[in-house]
């Protein structure tokens, strides 16, 4: 697979060929690649980000069955809007507005949780979440140092919004 690629041999010389593990190996590539600009770094970091994204839509069907189990769980700690807000701030707006979007309708499918009839309302309020957050995060340039500074404006934004909604 990585055929056309040469090796630097000054790369990985201070590492024993015992120790060149998995890790060492998509390091160096990665590297590679970068220098080189391969389209496979897209590709990476694509898949990457889908595989984050796929995370946190399963987490927005397992946290509220978890949290289901504390009485009044569920309604207390809202668990569903947790993994979104994490996949706008970690993958980007696009990934954050599509666990928004399909992890309530996953889980009701799945779980019977939310309900069809609050289905719409929820579908619109963690698309939001998604979106503003990963928005946020793109335009302050933060990796996560402000955390606090995003979160604020998004749930205060998020909370207006469904208000209106309602």
């Amino acid at each position: 697979m990585y055929a056309h690629i040469k090796i630097d041999t000054k790369a990985v010389s201070h590492l024993i060929p015992t120790q060149i593990t998995a890790y060492s190996i998509r390091r160096v590539t990665f590297i590679l690649y970068k220098k080189e600009g391969h389209p496979m770094l897209k590709y990476s970091i694509h898949l990457r980000k889908t595989m984050i994204c796929a995370v946190c839509m399963t987490l927005c069907i397992i946290l509220p069955l978890a949290f289901h189990l504390i009485p009044d769980g569920g309604t207390l700690f809202s668990p569903m809007h947790l993994p979104v807000f994490i996949c706008g701030l970690v993958c980007g707006w696009q990934y954050g507005l599509l666990c928004g979007l399909l992890g309530p309708v996953l889980s009701s499918f799945l779980t019977g949780m939310p309900s069809i009839g609050y289905l719409p309302t929820m579908m619109l309020e963690l698309a939001l979440y998604g979106l503003i957050s990963g928005l946020l995060i793109h335009l302050l340039h933060t990796k996560m140092k402000n955390l606090i500074s995003v979160l604020k404006p998004t749930l205060i934004f998020v909370e207006q919004v469904v208000m209106l909604c309602k």
